[in-house]
């Protein structure tokens, strides 16, 4: 009898609800969304980047999915500052370590005019959130 392991369930679920190009991608994406769990711990924490010049291949049902089994994900839409700053203090407060944000079609963050509060506040986060204490 094997022992269980939530890496495992993690995977099954995956493979039951995406198709990633290549086995081993997994696995990357089942610790990565493992590790979401202990960021605390943590000094840096890796991004995870769905690309793909297709359209309509997965890529926002696989953001999806990974969502949804993420520590304390947020799928940001329309969002301010401030809406930020206080789901992130919020999160931190109640369980010890920042929420797992994941960002579709992230390209219009980047693209976005610097005058665009949402844009320019999830770049500042994202441009130094990878770091403990950082996110802004």
């Amino acid at each position: 009898m094997s022992e269980w392991s939530p890496l495992d369930d993690i995977l099954i679920f995956l493979r039951r609800f995406v198709v990633l190009p290549n086995e081993e991608d997994y696995l990357l994406v089942s610790m990565w969304i493992l590790h979401t769990y202990f960021t605390n711990r943590l000094t840096t924490t890796p991004r995870l980047a769905l690309i793909s010049p297709e359209y309509g291949c997965g890529k926002t049902r696989t953001l999806e999915v990974i969502a949804s089994l993420s520590f304390q994900s947020e799928s940001l839409d329309g969002y301010t500052q401030s809406y930020l700053m206080r789901k992130i203090t919020l999160i931190k407060e109640e369980f010890g370590r920042p929420p797992t944000f994941c960002i579709d079609e992230v390209d219009t963050v980047w693209n976005g005019s610097k005058g665009d509060e949402g844009s320019e506040a999830l770049r500042r986060i994202m441009n130094s959130g990878y770091r403990v204490g950082k996110y802004i």
